[in-house]
């Protein structure tokens, strides 16, 4: 996609509405107004359609021009019913997300430059449909953290020396029987005095700041 086509206006010119200094158009074909390329001026409304076939690349999943098909403004000119048959199968969109998508998409490249969507507002439509469908990560205390030795159990000791923790209960004991036992992970001199067990240790931080030097 060609993001990059977007915010010329201001990059070139910060705070103006209009560049008429243009003396050869650049941009990637797909991409550009058509009021840039018949005049050579770029404004936020041109930001706006190249803004505008990037949603609906990323919707589709087509390119912006098709050397068989045509342009891609034209094939996304559907009732909001087909939008469903247009949506790239492989994002598996969910139906209303893929509505908006179109509806952002379309707005933002309209013929008519005096009703085009803004991009400040394309953008906050964008953000709320982002916090009303995007699944949450994982909390940091849902991972449980495996032992650095064995690679499959849980780790249920820190050391206080350093505050990391890095063991299960069934590779302690070998490990804390080496001459000069070692934290893994900072190389500080640890002990069997020094660990703290604890089923929670797992689902905690890597580092937690020792309780004791």
């Amino acid at each position: 996609m060609c993001a990059a086509d977007m915010g010329l206006a201001r990059s070139i010119r910060p705070g103006a509405l209009n560049v008429s200094s243009v003396t050869s158009i650049a941009g990637t074909n797909g991409y550009m107004d058509v009021h840039y390329q018949t005049t050579g001026r770029y404004d936020v409304m041109c930001d706006a359609y190249s803004m505008g076939v990037t949603v609906l690349v990323t919707l589709t999943g087509w390119p912006a021009v098709d050397s068989a098909l045509g342009h891609i403004v034209g094939r996304c000119e559907v009732e909001e019913s087909a939008v469903v048959s247009i949506a790239d199968g492989r994002a598996q969109w969910p139906e209303a997300v893929a509505i908006e998508l179109h509806t952002i998409g379309m707005g933002l490249i309209k013929a008519n430059r005096a009703r085009r969507m803004t991009v400040p507002d394309a953008r906050a439509r964008l953000q709320v449909l982002v916090e009303s469908h995007l699944r949450p990560a994982d909390a940091p205390d849902t991972v449980e953290r495996e032992c650095v030795v064995c690679m499959s159990a849980p780790r249920a000791l820190r050391f206080s020396e350093c505050g990391h923790s890095a063991l299960c209960r069934g590779c302690a004991g070998p490990f804390m029987q080496r001459a000069r036992p070692i934290c893994p992970h900072c190389r500080r001199p640890v002990s069997q005095q020094g660990l703290i067990e604890s089923d929670d240790v797992a689902r905690e931080p890597t580092f937690v700041r020792p309780l004791r030097a």
